[in-house]
C-alpha cells in the first residue's frame, strides 16, 4: 500500500470528533481531549479495534470512543 492509499490512512472523524479536538463529557463534567489510534489497514478492516480514545485529563485513564460514549460528548472551543 502506498501513503496515497485512502485504507492505509487514518479517518479525518470518529463519530463526529477529529483528532486532537477538546471535549467534555456531559455526565461527569471531566474533560479529555480525542486521540485517533495508528492502526494498519489490517486492523482498521477487521473491525475489531477502537480507531479513537478519549483521554481524560486530570485521570490516568482512557476510554474507546465508541457509538456509547460519542453522544455525551460535547466540544469545547
Amino acid at each position: 500500500m502506498t501513503d496515497t492509499d485512502p485504507s492505509a490512512q487514518s479517518p479525518e472523524t470518529v463519530h463526529g470528533f477529529h483528532d486532537g479536538e477538546r471535549v467534555r463529557d456531559r455526565r461527569d463534567g471531566s474533560t479529555s481531549h480525542v486521540r485517533f489510534l495508528s492502526l494498519t489497514p489490517t486492523e482498521r478492516a477487521t473491525g475489531e479495534y477502537a480507531e479513537a480514545e478519549i483521554v481524560f485529563d486530570a485521570l490516568a485513564c482512557r476510554f474507546e470512543l465508541d457509538e456509547h460514549t460519542a453522544p455525551h460528548l460535547d466540544r469545547l472551543t
